[in-house]
């Protein structure tokens, strides 16, 4: 596997990103690492060598780069890429830092004679290793984890962008295999580029993964989240899980919030789970808000801590403008708390139930508060959403990515 980075609480040099990418990344490795062998280069950190949860982590070194130099890709590809695409100098010295790793992939892939070779996400980094892979006869799947084209939330720079709807007009074409986090993702893909159908890509939804987190007792630093929070047992609680950005969409939540009935406002705390804003503006917002006594500002949430949060929350909230799949809301579910999303959210129809979901039928402030009010006010039987969330479990998914990887191995489509 192939991936700019993967997070990993505890070890420190894979915890510069905790996102929710990272941790889905090693969620995928550690479970497909059950069912076969897997190695994974992160090509955004350098280190030794290592083995943890069953997955081997190659190793990371610019000497290890140096010395493979000669069998890098031609630099004729690298100036290609930066004539084609009108990239930053910023851009344009990782991509040339990327380049300069290829050699040191053509030898691994040689070496290992690996299967398949799973590349995480798309940008230009994506086109340098699918072009060592087709040179050295070595098939190859990209997964997508979101498309970050179709949105202008969305914080990619626009060579960036392009060089992503290029990418999808070549997986329209039939000449790229690729997988999607969801059924949404495949559908816009096929509908933007007039193709009926594309078998080529195939969808293979995400999963929740807790772990040895399950046995956590509601408590942190000895005290559950409500006595953290000054929340009273008999309030109820909205959690909203995201780092806080214009594409997460955040703020739309502190506006709705304005327009519950005061019945419900008064005994309702939204909690807002992910790493702060870059300017302070959400935060700035929430703090000149009438109710900011009820809407709690929470900070990054560690993985091993997420869980005591869901297992007290009545309902999870996402409203994101853009968004792949929506791993809060499955990850709430498996806790036996009912959800309500955007219905024309990419995963929509992948993580639709009616035993589980409230679906918001438009965008507008008061489509959402009214679904938030029928989220609140609804009975949910929770064993059953709980047995409805096991549709994501890491076992399935992993099960899934195999059978894509076999049937790559054998020619036949996805």
């Amino acid at each position: 596997m192939l991936t700019p980075y993967v997070t990993i609480d505890g070890n420190s040099k894979f915890e510069r990103n905790k996102t929710g990418f990272g941790y889905m990344v090693m969620d995928i490795a550690k479970a497909v690492g059950k069912l076969e062998d897997v190695e994974v280069l992160t090509t955004d950190t350098r280190g030794a060598a290592f083995e943890m949860a069953g997955v081997k982590f190659l190793k990371r070194s610019l000497s290890g780069y140096l010395l493979n130099l000669f069998s890098c890709l031609p630099l004729s590809c690298l100036i290609q890429l930066r004539k084609q695409y009108k990239m930053s100098a910023r851009v344009f010295v990782r991509v040339a830092y990327y380049w300069l790793m290829t050699g040191y992939l053509r030898k691994l892939i040689k070496k290992n004679k690996y299967d398949v070779v799973h590349i995480h996400g798309c940008g230009f980094s994506t086109e340098l290793w699918m072009q060592v892979c087709e040179r050295c006869g070595q098939k190859y799947v990209v997964t997508l984890h979101g498309l970050n084209s179709f949105s202008d939330t969305v914080r990619l720079e626009l060579a960036g962008k392009q060089y992503e709807r290029n990418f999808l007009q070549r997986v329209a074409k039939g000449e790229i295999p690729i997988t999607v986090i969801s059924t949404g993702m495949k559908r816009i893909i096929e509908k933007t580029y007039g193709v009926k159908d594309c078998p080529n890509i195939a969808v293979v939804c995400n999963s929740f993964f807790f772990g040895r987190y399950m046995s956590s007792e509601n408590k942190r630093n000895g005290a559950t989240i409500r006595e953290i929070y000054n929340i009273p047992q008999d309030g109820k609680i909205l959690l909203y899980v995201g780092n806080i950005s214009v594409n997460k969409n955040q703020q739309q939540m502190v506006k709705v919030y304005a327009l519950l009935p005061e019945r419900i406002r008064r005994n309702t705390w939204v909690l807002f789970c992910g790493r702060p804003s870059q300017d302070g503006s959400f935060e700035k917002a929430v703090k000149e808000s009438p109710f900011a006594d009820h809407l709690v500002l929470c900070g990054n949430v560690p993985k091993e801590t997420i869980a005591d949060y869901y297992r007290e929350a009545d309902g999870v909230v996402l409203l994101s403008v853009a968004e792949g799949f929506g791993l809060s809301l499955i990850e709430g579910m498996h806790f036996g708390v009912p959800c309500a999303m955007f219905k024309d959210m990419d995963a929509f129809e992948d993580i639709y139930d009616a035993c589980a979901v409230v679906p918001i039928e438009n965008r507008d402030n008061t489509s959402v508060a009214s679904a938030l009010e029928k989220l609140l006010e609804s009975n949910w039987e929770k064993k059953a959403i709980e047995g409805y969330s096991q549709k994501f479990n890491n076992d399935s998914m992993a099960r899934n990515y195999v059978t894509v990887y076999t049937n790559l191995q054998q020619d036949e489509l996805l």
